[in-house]
This record gives C-alpha cells, structure tokens and sequence, in this order.
C-alpha cells in the first residue's frame, strides 16, 4: 500500500512538472523555442523530421522569406538525398530524373518561396547546354543566389518581385523548363 501511494505522488508530481514546463514553452516566441533554420531545412531534407507540434512560419511573410533564404543558402555542399522524389514537376517531362540532393532542392524551395507561379518542369538547374546539377553548376548557381539575395534584403521582396529579379539574371542557368 505504501508503495503505491509513493507511486500516485510520484506520477502526480511528474504530471505537474511537465504541465508548468509545457505551459511556459508555449508561451516563447519561435526563436526561443525552436530553431527557425531547422524548420526551413526540414522543409528541404526530409531526413529532419520535425515534432508535430513544431510552430509553423507563414511562407508569405517577407521577413519569413528573407530569413528562409538566408536559412536555406547554408545548405550549400549538402549533397545528399533530399527526398524530393524523381525531380519532374510537370507533365512535360519524364520522371527519370534522380531525386535531387538537399542542396539543390534548396535552391528550388527558395525559389517558390521568392515566387510560387514560376514556371518550371524539374528540379534540374541546367546551363544553356541542357548540362543538369553537376558541382559546377550548382556552385555557380549559389553565387547567383547570394547577390541575387543580397539586392533582393536590400530593395525588399515585394519591389524586386516588381522589377521581375530572379535569382539567375546574368547567368547561363536556369531552371529546366519552358523558358530555359
């Protein structure tokens, strides 16, 4: 008997502990409770797996986007299995292509989050030869990231979607697509 009352206390006691602890961290603000390049890099490397109760960002809020950017840019070099499935997006192509690496689904998350109309047919980032993801082009086409985020922190998200900045603009990449 005595053995079981210590039991109720017990089990009552972690009941209370973890109802405080609980209470106070959802009360933090995102920041503080979770770190916001793990979720942007979830979103990309389906390896991270997330708490389903994990806060979600607004993808439309330009302070999300910029920050998303910024997240998601550090996964250069990051050359495994994304999880992205074949990498065709479109009917007009075949889904031969091998799931892209984290670092180029990346790119293409960036990407939709700059512009979620844009049209496109794979997650393939091609020159004008048609070559598709090898290293150099993939570094390359972070260089063009990094200025093109650079002009778009400076002038915001809304005046460069305006002005029609992409992140390839005097380069020979693209996205394998209609208009590349």
């Amino acid at each position: 008997m005595k053995n079981f009352e210590i039991l109720i206390k017990t089990s009552l006691l972690a009941i209370c502990v973890f109802l405080i602890f609980s209470s106070q961290t959802n009360s933090q603000s995102l920041n503080e409770k979770c770190d916001v390049c793990l979720y942007w890099h979830s979103k990309v490397d389906y390896s991270i797996k997330l708490p389903v109760n994990y806060p979600k960002l607004d993808t439309k809020d330009e302070g999300n986007i910029l920050e998303a950017i910024n997240c998601l840019l550090k996964l250069e070099g990051k050359t495994n299995d994304s999880g992205f499935g074949t990498g065709g997006t479109s009917i007009e192509v075949s889904n031969a292509y091998p799931s892209p690496t984290v670092e180029v689904a990346a790119l293409y998350y960036i990407t939709y989050l700059y512009n979620p109309d844009w049209p496109h047919w794979a997650i393939k980032i091609v020159d004008k030869k048609k070559e598709k993801n090898d290293q150099e082009i993939v570094k390359a086409a972070y260089k063009a990231y990094r200025k093109w985020y650079e002009q778009i922190k400076k002038q915001g998200i809304k005046k460069a979607r305006n002005a029609n900045l992409t992140p390839f603009d005097g380069t020979d990449l693209c996205w394998y697509g209609p208009s590349c």
